[in-house]
């Protein structure tokens, strides 16, 4: 990294030349990104991620209790509907 840091900085610094010292620029980002990329991949968030990043106030408790919520009133409609007496 200390080499990279060095290279960097003589390119700049003794260039004259605003290209050379935009090569070098994004030669940094480059590496950076590469960086990025090996260590801290993005990832794609799901539907579910992206709504709940959206609400900060639903905690992963909060959301499993609604989960379970939900559950057991899709079973309850299945069950009433299952038990409703013809006339």
């Amino acid at each position: 990294m200390d080499e990279t840091k060095e290279t960097l900085n003589s390119m700049i610094i003794n260039s004259d030349n605003p290209a050379a010292t935009l090569d070098a620029a994004i030669c940094a980002i480059e590496r950076i990104q590469k960086v990025l990329d090996d260590h801290a991949p993005l990832q794609k968030m799901s539907r579910t991620q992206r709504r709940l990043a959206k609400k900060t106030w639903i905690t992963s408790d909060l959301y499993k209790l609604i989960k379970t919520k939900n559950k057991l009133y899709r079973a309850l409609v299945r069950f009433e509907s299952g038990n409703k007496q013809r006339i």
